[in-house]
């Protein structure tokens, strides 16, 4: 189950309908229990198991899994990717004092990087700091790529950067970024 579901299953459906199959699947054996259930007590212990399995699967079937959307109605998607590794997003909203619309890189629902000033900054800055304790150096390996930020930063120190990312929606997914 966990090889097909991982491997074969979520690349072809998506994480969404995987979870709907898998809540479907655990629904098979209860009405067989339901009827087999001889007391009232053991009836009401094998009911609730289906309708929280019935909930779960309604929910996800119609979209409205329970959960905080960022940003709300102002928030549009511009890229979602699911595979093994990981979910990705970028999303976009348009915030004051930005020159340009905010984008955020979501990767397994949580916000990794946004395009606001203040991560740029930081971004750029864990990039810059390795080349002040390093002056000159001739490779440099960067695990994560993220927004392409770090890395970029990276790259002006005229040494040769190899940049490990484990996740392809992440790879796709920081060609948003190209603006900064």
């Amino acid at each position: 189950g966990s090889l097909g579901a991982g491997f074969y299953l979520l690349p072809l459906i998506g994480l969404r309908l995987s979870l709907l199959a898998a809540a479907l699947v655990a629904l098979v054996p209860l009405p067989g229990l339901l009827i087999r259930a001889r007391r009232e007590r053991e009836r009401a212990a094998t009911l609730g198991p289906l309708l929280a399995g019935l909930t779960a699967a309604g929910l996800l079937f119609w979209g409205l899994a329970p959960g905080p959307v960022p940003g709300g109605e102002d928030m549009v998607t511009l890229f979602h990717t699911e595979s093994t590794t990981s979910a990705v997003k970028v999303l976009e909203v348009l915030e004051e004092g930005e020159e340009l619309p905010v984008r955020c890189l979501v990767v397994n629902g949580k916000a990794v990087a946004t395009s606001v000033f203040i991560d740029r900054r930081l971004q750029l800055l864990l990039g810059f700091i390795p080349t002040l304790i390093h002056p000159h150096p001739e490779r440099i390996l960067s695990i994560a790529l993220g927004t392409g930020m770090s890395s970029g930063a990276l790259a002006l120190s005229g040494g040769r950067v190899d940049v490990v990312e484990l996740s392809e929606g992440v790879i796709e997914a920081c060609r948003f970024f190209d603006p900064w």
